[in-house]
């Protein structure tokens, strides 16, 4: 018997971690994913913990000493990753803002024929 690791489940509830290999999300699950993404990103505890993560690292850098290259490439790679972090946050919301908007847009496109068919709007 294996206990569950409070890791993310696949859609068929079982507890192996989601690798590249999973089935595709499909779009409501992609919009779900992406308005979490820019919750996270507009929360302010988030805006404190970034700003303070810039800035420790900034501080940290500021005191190696030039010689201390791989101290300072650490603190770079550290930059880079945060970096990466808020650029797939920021890319998952745009993503989902998008396909909210061809959902709204297709909404809006089939109401209006339908009026159109039933004798509305000429």
């Amino acid at each position: 018997m294996t206990q569950s690791t409070g890791g993310p489940r696949r859609r068929n509830g079982s507890d192996s971690r989601l690798t590249l290999t999973d089935a595709p999300l499909t779009r409501d699950e992609v919009i779900n994913r992406g308005e979490k993404a820019a919750q996270l990103l507009g929360a302010p505890v988030m805006t404190l913990v970034v700003q303070s993560l810039v800035q420790e690292i900034a501080d940290e850098w500021m005191e190696t000493d030039p010689k201390e290259v791989q101290k300072r490439e650490g603190l770079h790679a550290e930059s880079r990753a945060l970096a990466r972090v808020l650029n797939r946050l920021a890319s998952m919301s745009g993503q989902a803002m998008s396909l909210s908007e061809d959902v709204q847009r297709a909404e809006l496109a089939a109401q209006q024929l339908r009026a159109n068919s039933a004798g509305y709007g000429e």
